[in-house]
């Protein structure tokens, strides 16, 4: 989460109006820039609060620090700044989107979905917004509506991997496996060295009775990440069922902390 506050910090100079900087003394220009290209969180929050000293209705300064204290993890005090940006600018997309984000990780879900909506109301083609919206939506167990702002998501931006995975896994929840599959599929594509995809499909194709495929992903996934316990300990298991040989599988789980299946067909 917080790549995706830095990429909006990095941006900032082109989402505000010039004119506003423009404003700005010579003095105060030096705080901003000292402040925006420095790499020091409290460096960061000591020049944005000098420029606002100087020029309190600064929106980009407050945007800017509130991101600095969010990655600081002091996420009440980066609302406060998100909130006074817009107070300013209640145009600016990011700043609704990152107190979303902060009001999300704090468990103010209603807030949090009410912060995105106004950054999509105001930028209908802000993909990762909806893909926000739809994490909050899911994680109220509002399904349905998880998976509509996902698939706008997706709409606007079809290289968002984990808008793919995120639905795939309501659909797997709702038993919609052919759907899950193809969501899986198709993050794969997207990101073909997660190890854990490969997983996630396999398991369908496990619950699907589908073995020989499921096998196929879990050996994918080990040879993706070799120290993955899951992916052995289902290869396993779908071997077993398949009367293959299994106990090398279950003997390397058990290596890697999971023995069940070991000790009890294994030993």
């Amino acid at each position: 989460m917080k790549k995706l506050v830095l990429l909006f910090y990095l941006l900032v100079l082109s989402y505000f109006g010039r004119a506003e900087h423009d404003t700005l003394s010579v003095v105060a220009k030096e705080y901003f820039y000292k402040a925006f290209y420095s790499s020091n969180y409290k460096s960061q929050i000591e020049n944005y609060t000098k420029c606002l000293e100087l020029y309190p209705k600064h929106a980009k300064s407050y945007y800017n620090r509130g991101i600095a204290y969010y990655n600081l993890g002091n996420k009440k005090l980066a609302i406060d700044d998100y909130t006074i940006a817009i107070s300013i600018n209640p145009e600016h997309a990011h700043s609704f989107y990152c107190r979303g984000l902060a009001n999300g990780d704090l468990g103010n879900l209603l807030q949090s979905i009410d912060d995105y909506s106004n950054a999509i109301k105001i930028n209908p083609e802000y993909a990762l917004a909806y893909f926000q919206k739809g994490n909050i939506y899911r994680d109220l167990g509002k399904y349905k509506l998880a998976i509509d702002n996902y698939s706008n998501s997706i709409s606007i931006d079809k290289n968002n991997s984990s808008a793919y995975n995120n639905r795939g896994t309501i659909y797997k929840k709702l038993r919609k496996y052919k759907l899950a599959i193809e969501d899986f599929s198709k993050s794969i594509l997207i990101n073909p060295d997660e190890a854990n995809l490969y997983i996630r499909r396999g398991n369908i194709y496990y619950i699907l009775g589908k073995y020989k495929l499921a096998i196929k992903d879990y050996s994918k996934s080990i040879e993706i990440n070799p120290k993955n316990v899951s992916a052995y300990y289902n290869r396993g298991s779908a071997k077993w069922l398949l009367n293959s040989k299994y106990c090398n599988d279950f003997k390397m789980a058990c290596n890697l902390g999971e023995c069940k299946r070991y000790y009890t067909f294994c030993k």
